[in-house]
């Protein structure tokens, strides 16, 4: 699931998510955590769509990356997918605020953080959602809050995607 570990440059790493941002709206990593599933997460919602970026933990890939295909198709409609924002069509789920110092860690995020460097500039004010699947091992990330917890420290977003949803 690695690919800089196999050998991709980290060059050849943002092109592929460009690509695939330019392609879908947005693009999905996955990273190893040594023998346990790791994560996977979103790059591009949150340019493309002013949505938080969503990362799941401990599914797997293949199960992960179908996931937060679908989630953002759902934002790519015009969904929010917010801790305490209930979608009443995506049973079983449901979604935390991730702490900032997450962003800080530069390893939780850093597909996302070495694809925006490699851009030129940050997206102001990076912020995520992850994702909790009920009946999956509950796995979470350092310093996230619970699911459901409060979203008054999120930022409000208000304007509709700016992308069309992506084919299929």
């Amino acid at each position: 699931m690695c690919d800089i570990c196999d050998g991709m440059t980290h060059d050849e790493f943002n092109e592929r998510t460009m690509r695939g941002i330019e392609q879908y709206g947005w693009y999905i990593t996955g990273v190893e955590d040594g023998p346990g599933p790791g994560w996977a997460y979103t790059i591009g919602l949150l340019e493309g769509f002013d949505h938080p970026e969503l990362i799941v933990a401990g599914l797997g890939w293949p199960e992960s990356g179908h996931l937060l295909n679908q989630l953002g198709d759902r934002v790519a409609a015009g969904r929010l997918l917010y801790p305490g924002l209930a979608d009443e069509t995506i049973e079983g789920i449901d979604f935390g605020v991730v702490a900032p110092d997450q962003w800080k860690a530069q390893s939780t995020f850093a597909g996302w953080l070495g694809y925006y460097e490699w851009r030129g500039g940050m997206p102001a004010d990076p912020f995520a959602v992850q994702v909790f699947v009920s009946g999956a091992p509950a796995t979470r990330l350092v310093e996230l809050d619970d699911p459901g917890s409060d979203i008054s420290g999120m930022r409000t977003v208000n304007r509709p995607p700016r992308r069309s949803p992506r084919p299929r």
